[in-house]
């Protein structure tokens, strides 16, 4: 709502839009643990969940397609382009997108920080741009019980599939990403 009521007061006027894209998996895990409190309507400190509840709470209850369905039925309803209609670069991990007053840059998480400030500094015509970390998972509250819950999980093979045969995850990684990906969540819990 933000993005649009800001963006659309004046038609006329050019927009940077910069959006990020993180593999699905460990987006919705990330976003379970930062939304707890919405999700559940308890302070996370105060719930004293282990990591078995946790997973389970995970699994049955939280909204999986969120990242799925984000481009669709956020940005193209926003800003009217369709990420899925231009070709992602895989191999470089971000993509500029020139539509109307629109210029959207699409950047991965997974590449590293240098190439995202890089993209960053290119897209805004930028000098000396620096890219800082936030929002760190280590770094809050639930920093032990996010620990124990990767350490701990390890996926439905028909959860993973749902995720990596998804349209966005085949438009944004790789064949090797994916496969690796897939691996890191059937085969072992992430560490």
């Amino acid at each position: 709502l933000w993005l649009y009521k800001n963006i659309c007061r004046n038609d006329r006027q050019k927009a940077k839009v910069i959006t990020l894209v993180r593999e699905p998996i460990s987006r919705n895990i990330s976003a379970f643990f930062q939304n707890y409190e919405r999700f559940t309507g308890l302070k996370f400190e105060e719930s004293n969940l282990q990591a078995d509840k946790l997973i389970k709470l995970f699994l049955s209850g939280y909204q999986h397609r969120v990242p799925l369905t984000w481009f669709n039925n956020e940005l193209k309803q926003t800003l009217g382009i369709d990420v899925y209609e231009f070709e992602f670069p895989k191999e470089h991990g971000y993509l500029e997108i020139r539509d109307g007053r629109f210029e959207l840059l699409v950047v991965k998480m997974e590449i590293p920080d240098r190439s995202k400030a890089a993209a960053i500094t290119k897209f805004l015509g930028l000098e000396n741009f620096q890219l800082k970390r936030s929002n760190i998972s280590n770094q809050k509250i639930y920093a032990d019980a996010y620990r124990e819950f990767r350490k701990k999980i390890c996926l439905p093979e028909s959860y993973v599939d749902q995720m990596l045969r998804s349209e966005y995850a085949q438009h944004f990684y790789s064949i090797d990403e994916l496969d690796k990906i897939r691996k890191a969540w059937i085969i072992q819990p992430v560490h």
